[in-house]
C-alpha cells in the first residue's frame, strides 16, 4: 500500500515501483516538529523533485504542520503527502487549508486520525471550494460530526475521504 498516493493511483503515473529519489517514507520514524521543520525548509527552498512523502505515525503537531504547509505554498513537486496518526489537530488543518489556497500540484492529503474536528474540516471545505487539484482528502478517523460529514459528503462527493 503506498499510504495516501494510493487514492492517487500512483501506478498510473510512474507503473509498479517510485523512484526511490522521488519518495520519501519516513512513518514510525519518532520524527517532531522540530525535524520536520528541517524537511520542511529543504522542500521550500530546494525546490525537490519529491512528489510523494510518508510522515505517518510520528510526534508532529500543529506547529510541524504549519512548518509543511508552508512549505506546500511554494513547493510545485509534491503530489501526495501522508501525514496520518499525528496531532496536527484543528490548527494543524487550518495550516494546510491556508496551503491549499496557494498549492496546485498536491493531489492527495492524507490527515486522518489526526484529533481534527468539525472547525478544522471547515476551513478545509473552504480551500477545496477553491483549490481543484487536490482530488482526495482523508479525514478518516477524526472528531467529525455526522452533520458536518454529510455536508461534506454533499458538497464534496469522492473528493473526502470520511468512513
Amino acid at each position: 500500500m503506498l499510504f495516501a498516493c494510493q487514492t492517487l493511483n500512483i501506478q498510473k503515473l510512474y507503473g509498479n515501483t517510485l523512484p526511490p529519489s522521488r519518495t520519501n517514507l519516513l512513518g514510525l520514524n519518532n520524527i517532531t516538529d522540530e525535524g520536520l521543520k528541517y524537511l520542511a525548509t529543504a522542500l521550500e527552498e530546494n525546490q525537490s523533485a519529491l512528489n510523494a512523502l510518508y510522515l505517518g505515525t510520528n510526534r508532529i503537531s500543529a506547529l510541524g504542520a504549519a512548518y509543511l504547509a508552508r512549505a506546500l505554498e511554494k513547493n510545485q513537486f509534491l503530489q501526495c503527502i501522508g501525514l496520518e496518526s499525528n496531532n496536527i489537530g484543528d490548527e494543524g488543518a487550518e495550516h494546510f487549508a491556508a496551503a491549499l489556497l496557494h498549492n496546485n500540484t498536491l493531489e492527495s492529503l492524507d490527515i486522518s486520525t489526526n484529533k481534527i474536528s468539525s472547525i478544522g474540516t471547515q476551513a478545509l471545505a473552504k480551500a477545496l471550494k477553491v483549490n481543484t487539484s487536490l482530488t482526495s482528502l482523508n479525514l478518516r478517523y477524526n472528531n467529525i460530526s455526522e452533520i458536518k460529514k454529510a455536508e461534506l459528503k454533499e458538497n464534496f462527493g469522492n473528493r473526502i475521504i470520511l468512513d
